[in-house]
């Protein structure tokens, strides 16, 4: 009889042993997938901001130079910042700034000022304001969702 008590009691603790690593291998399993997702949404938000700055301007006729070249800026910045060891820009995070189909993120400043001077002429010469674009199209083409191109044409 002594025997069977301790086998009951050693059966008992063991069954209570399986039930506090089970308990804890689903808490472990529950939580893990809760981060992951967690992470999978921060970096979806990350990459609507990161978008953002550039989805904006779409179907707006109403832009200017200067706001094309904030666009550029900010592609020049994202460009510079991703960029492998030999100072190549990583593909997948490049971003082309087309106007009128030519690439504007690898223009020089004076480019850009000389583009600037010229709407500004405009309004020197008699109009009553300066010339506005068109954001025609954003691309994202990359795996990873982030805008890759975008596209202004000058309005007439």
């Amino acid at each position: 009889m002594e025997n069977a008590s301790k086998a009951l009691i050693m059966a008992g603790g063991v069954l209570i042993a399986i039930l506090i690593i089970s308990f804890g291998v689903y808490i472990f399993i529950t939580y893990g997938q809760t981060s992951k997702e967690i992470a999978q949404r921060t970096e979806e938000q990350q990459i609507q901001n990161f978008n953002a700055t550039y989805t904006t301007y779409l179907d707006r006729k109403d832009l200017t130079i200067y706001d094309i070249r904030t666009v550029v800026n900010s592609a020049k910045e994202n460009n510079s910042k991703y960029t492998d060891n030999d100072g190549n820009i990583i593909e997948e995070y490049k971003i082309i700034v087309k106007l009128n189909n030519v690439e504007l993120q690898n223009k020089n400043d004076d480019y850009m000022n000389n583009l600037t001077e010229q709407d500004r002429n405009a309004i020197v010469n008699g109009s009553a304001s300066l010339p506005t674009y068109t954001c025609t199209k954003i691309l994202t083409e990359n795996e990873n969702g982030r805008v890759s191109q975008v596209f202004f044409t000058k309005n007439t």
